[in-house]
């Protein structure tokens, strides 16, 4: 297939977007799972041959975290599998078109026992992740399995689901055909209170809400600084918390890429113990998310230099520096609110 075919699989924007949604989507999900990766992988592997910026950003932030630690060959070989991953992720979502039983057959889930003790006792669980692996993907992918799932999120599933809501973004067009294996439309990161009333109601209705443990700071007064992948990350607590109000058990979840592109693990651990401080929950939510990166730094999604600035994790003044030495205009990614 050509070179700017296997783009418009994972890169289509503006008036590409009809033709995704209509002709990319149900073209990909009709295809065996190997032609369908294996033109994700070839369309990484163009991207990281044609955006040499990118590819190097991710190795510096990489050189950053682990220094000696990995070497300058394995730095590279993990920025690969990171766009890899990426335009594999693409390529999991159209696969849960419909009922989903086409990604479900080539996904093994594990500790599926501890959700479904969660709602036979009646109080429903909060589900706890990081941006690692094919995250959004294995939330949904519950959904599919028939469990009540609400996802807690800085983009927007529309409230009507017969309507596009006028959404302009690519990014919505990509993971629009996992929308309806969600209960209801994103509970929005809007504020701290406002998101702790909405997880509470839906918790309270014996389902299931999944959010993030790393998402970037995005109120600065509700950050907690925790050590994380060797340096000091500004890190929310706010999933111990909710789950302590709400009486809730607390599940990690990950959703890992196997050695075969096209077959993903989703593992649900034990509930997390919420008997002592929020913190001392929060630290063992931290601990097994810096466990899973380190196993494959290539599944997380965060390496970029403004989001690890965002974390806390990269300093400023080094960041400024790095942008202005590849010719590239510096700002934030995320700004912390007053």
């Amino acid at each position: 297939m050509p070179s700017n075919a296997i783009s418009r699989l994972g890169e289509a924007t503006g008036t590409n977007r009809f033709l995704y949604a209509k002709l990319i989507v149900p073209l990909v999900a009709a295809m065996p799972a190997w032609m369908a990766y294996g033109l994700a992988l070839a369309y990484a592997n163009i991207r990281v041959r044609s955006d040499r910026a990118s590819f190097e950003e991710v190795v510096a932030c990489l050189d950053f975290v682990f220094g000696p630690r990995m070497t300058p060959g394995a730095r590279n070989e993990t920025a690969r599998d990171y766009f890899r991953n990426r335009a594999c992720m693409r390529v999991d979502a159209i696969r849960l078109t419909g009922d989903g039983r086409r990604l479900i057959q080539s996904t093994t889930i594990r500790g599926e026992e501890h959700v479904r003790q969660a709602l036979k006792d009646g109080k429903g669980a909060l589900l706890c992740s990081a941006h690692y692996g094919s995250v959004r993907v294995g939330a949904a992918l519950l959904g599919a399995r028939g469990f009540p799932v609400t996802l807690v999120a800085i983009w927007s599933l529309p409230k009507d689901r017969d309507k596009d809501s006028g959404r302009g973004s690519m990014y919505q067009y990509a993971w629009k055909p996992i929308e309806h294996h969600f209960r209801r439309a994103n509970i929005m990161a809007a504020s701290s209170m406002a998101v702790a009333v909405e997880v509470a109601g839906v918790l309270r209705q014996n389902e299931l809400v999944f959010t993030l443990v790393d998402n970037p700071p995005l109120y600065s007064r509700r950050a907690v600084v925790q050590d994380f992948l060797g340096g000091k990350a500004a890190l929310t607590s706010g999933p111990t918390t909710m789950a302590k109000l709400a009486g809730a058990p607390l599940l990690m979840v990950f959703v890992r890429r196997t050695g075969k592109w096209g077959h993903l693990e989703l593992e649900i651990h034990p509930p997390i113990s919420l008997a002592g401080s929020d913190m001392v929950a929060a630290r063992e939510c931290v601990r097994q998310v810096e466990e899973a990166v380190r196993s494959d730094p290539s599944q997380w999604e965060l390496w970029r230099i403004r989001t690890l600035v965002s974390l806390g994790l990269y300093p400023e003044d080094r960041a400024r520096e790095y942008f202005r030495r590849v010719g590239r205009r510096w700002g934030r990614m995320f700004e912390p609110y007053p």
